[in-house]
Order: C-alpha cells, then structure tokens, then sequence
C-alpha cells in the first residue's frame, strides 16, 4: 500500500476515530514494532518476559498522542516532516528507553552488593573498565569507590563537599551499567560476570 492509501487509513483512524482503520494500522505495524522492541532490549529483559505488553503500551501512548494532532496532511513522511509513521517510532523509541532505564536503575543495589563477592581479577578489571570508558567527570569518582574508599576520602583528595562526591557517585553508577552493557556486547566471556552482577541474592539475617 503507498504513502497515499496509509494517509487516508491515518487520517480515518485520527480525525474519525474509526475502529476499522485503527485494526488495519495494528495489523500492519504492530510485528514491526515488536521485532523492534525485541531487537532493542535483546539479553535485558528478564527470562520468559514478552515484549507484548509494552507494544501494546507503545500503540496505546501514540492513540493518545495522535488525539491532540488537528490535521495528519503535513504527516506524511516522503514530505521531510515527521511522519505518522515516524511518530509510531518515536514513540516506540522513547518507550524502550524508558524500558531500558527503568532496568538499568534496578540493577544498581544488585550489582553494588555483588560486586565484593567477585575476584580480584574481575574487579581489578571492573576498574579499569570504569577508568578507560566512563567520562572523567564520573571515573574520577567512582573508581576510587569502586576501591572501597568512601566519599569524604575522595572528597578530601578532589577538594569537593562531601553531599557532590555522593550526588556524583550515584550518577556514575547509573553510566557505568551502560559501560557494562556495552562491555558485554563487545565481550562474550564477560556475559557470565554480568549474570552474577545482577542475579538477586536473598539478604541474610543477622
């Protein structure tokens, strides 16, 4: 179907809230965005876990969206705009994001409490990983913490308060764990590492 065809199926489905053509847009873009979210969050989401639910979240956030549009003429996407099409993407994009970041912010306390059970191979590289792929601005924190040194020690040695090493500390960690993700892409033997960095470990009483 052309450009043309799938206008008029958006406009019917936008300005005329026709369910028919709202059912024709899911049946063709919906293995399409699930390949997608499938592609994009590859090896992060938890075994057994279906992508369906957040494709239908995506499909449900662009109707919304789509209620405010007042004409879908200027949509179509071989004009150079942004497109129908292209706005379905974009919200796909933005859901997966927040998908991803939601993920990478639950892995923070389990990494932080497993990392002491790793080697001292594995973490003397953890460091060096940290040192060589983070931004100076966040290495220069989070390695020494990485250390076992606290943060009114690495505020003494930077010359900072003490609350900008913590605000600094956490921000790190969050960019590390993509440093991680990439890691682990580039690295197959690092794969069984990041599995036990992030496997929950049941708290033991005292």
């Amino acid at each position: 179907m052309d450009e043309r065809a799938w206008l008029e199926i958006f406009r019917r489905a936008i300005l005329g809230q026709e369910q028919a053509a709202w059912q024709r847009i899911w049946e063709r873009f919906q293995p399409e965005i699930e390949r997608r979210v499938r592609r994009e969050l590859a090896g992060l989401v938890p075994a057994g876990e279906e992508p369906g639910d957040l494709v239908q979240e995506i499909f449900c956030k662009f109707w919304e969206d789509t209620r405010s549009w007042d004409r879908v003429d200027r949509l179509l996407s071989d004009r150079g705009g942004e497109g129908a099409v292209s706005r379905l993407h974009s919200t796909a994009v933005y859901h997966v994001q927040k998908r991803r970041q939601r993920l990478v912010r639950g892995w923070i306390p389990l990494i932080r409490r497993n990392l002491p059970r790793l080697g001292p191979e594995e973490s003397a590289g953890l460091r060096r990983l940290a040192g060589s792929d983070l931004p100076d601005r966040y290495g220069q924190v989070l390695v020494p913490h990485l250390e076992g040194r606290g943060s009114e020690s690495i505020a003494r040695e930077l010359d900072w308060p003490v609350r900008r090493v913590s605000i600094q500390v956490n921000r790190a960690w969050e960019r590390f764990v993509y440093v991680l993700l990439r890691h682990r892409g580039r690295e197959p033997a690092f794969e069984p590492t990041f599995r036990f960095l992030i496997a929950p470990r049941p708290e033991v009483s005292t």
